[in-house]
């Protein structure tokens, strides 16, 4: 076997329930060079104290208490492990997350078989409570073009489904934006793809697992009014990104039209109609949504603003007039998938 050292980096902010699973999955791992580096963001529950009671005296953990004058945000965390780390590979764990055990055992051989990849991709199951009390899996694309899956918020794959080999990512400078407060995977996975860092599939078992509640928790807070200049922010990068590619226009213009009319959707979903409005005013300027789609969204925006307090039929309704008018018809639309899933027999 393979004795690479591997570096996992778990940030965590209020974990006391959940984060013994996490890392009780790390300890039982076959593969047993690694270093775990929790980043703890000024807990106010007991998860330090539940994580020196599990930790003990094994070295491999590293614990870190933010400075309180640093930012708050998984981002930050995540890049202070990486700027820690020393293991060749990289894994990236959420502190609601699991690993199987013998998820860096394959992990780190199939990188080993392939010296030019800088990241390997590994199917994962969403769970509940318990791994395998869902059989959906995480991360089944196959496609060439994940960027374009990105931009469309099909999400290809997540955070926990990757291993990086460490140099590579510190040699393109790749970080978390700090900047960004939603969708920083999606922003972190563009910018290795942007910068031509290579990746590849492996077709094994599922070997994380990923905690259902995670979205929930975040997404409640995606549509606040506080987002909507991050979100500006991080589509206007995006679009940089793309018209710095060769022909990134002809190739993904309409991409980015969905990209930007799903962050303007989950504001009208959400029924954040101030947000929307200042979200909206910024992607006008971009000079990515054509006449005929700023008289759609703002249609669609007054029909929901007027039913807000009415039927819920009616919004079903009214996203329903969305989906017929828009799906398939027009290029810059597209609800979200948020990960391409398919059912998993053991």
């Amino acid at each position: 076997m393979n004795n690479a050292k591997t570096s996992i980096i778990m940030p965590t902010y209020n974990r006391e329930a959940l984060i013994g699973e996490s890392i009780t999955s790390i300890i039982k791992q076959e593969h047993t060079n690694w270093e775990c580096i929790i980043i703890d963001d000024n807990s106010t529950d007991r998860s330090l104290e539940k994580i020196a009671e599990l930790v003990g005296e094994d070295e491999r953990f590293i614990i870190i208490k933010k400075d309180k004058t640093i930012a708050q945000g998984a981002q930050q965390s995540r890049n202070l492990g990486l700027q820690r780390a020393t293991g060749r590979y990289v894994l990236f764990l959420d502190s609601d997350d699991l690993l199987s055990p013998t998820c860096l055992t394959q992990r780190i051989s199939f990188m080993e078989q392939r010296p030019d990849t800088t990241l390997g991709i590994f199917p994962g199951l969403r769970f509940k409570k318990e791994p395998y009390d869902t059989l959906t899996i995480i991360s089944t694309y196959q496609g060439k073009d994940p960027i374009k899956a990105f931009l469309e918020c099909n999400t290809p794959w997540t955070i926990l489904n990757g291993i990086w080999r460490r140099k590579e990512l510190l040699r393109n400078n790749v970080f978390f934006d700090e900047k960004v407060k939603g969708f920083q995977d999606i922003d972190f996975h563009l910018q290795a793809l942007f910068k031509g860092m290579t990746h590849a599939f492996a077709d094994n078992e599922p070997d994380c697992f990923w905690r259902l509640q995670q979205y929930d928790n975040i997404g409640n807070h995606l549509v606040d009014e506080s987002f909507v200049n991050s979100h500006a922010y991080l589509i206007k990068k995006v679009i940089s990104n793309v018209e710095n590619l060769k022909d990134g226009n002809k190739r993904y213009g309409a991409s980015m039209r969905k990209f930007i009319f799903y962050k303007l959707r989950m504001q009208l979903v959400e029924r954040k109609f101030n947000s929307f409005e200042i979200l909206f005013r910024k992607m006008i300027s971009t000079g990515y949504l054509t006449k005929t789609s700023v008289i759609i969204v703002r249609l669609l925006a007054n029909l929901c603003k007027i039913n807000s307090c009415h039927s819920p039929l009616i919004n079903k309704l009214i996203f329903m007039f969305y989906k017929m008018l828009l799906l398939g018809t027009l290029p810059f639309c597209r609800p979200n998938k948020h990960f391409l899933v398919h059912q998993y027999s053991r």
